[in-house]
């Protein structure tokens, strides 16, 4: 049982990065797909 146990350690002591680092990473695609639209939007006027 102690490898199950080190497992857990590792995977506890690196969720923020396997939750943040995916959030951050959509949320840079969502501000740069949201701007291509609005730089489109301004061409056409």
């Amino acid at each position: 049982m102690g490898d199950l146990d080190d497992v857990w350690e590792v995977v506890l002591d690196y969720w923020t990065v396997t939750i943040f680092l995916p959030a951050v990473l959509l949320l840079l695609a969502t501000l740069a797909f949201i701007t291509r639209v609005m730089d489109k939007k301004e061409e056409r006027r």
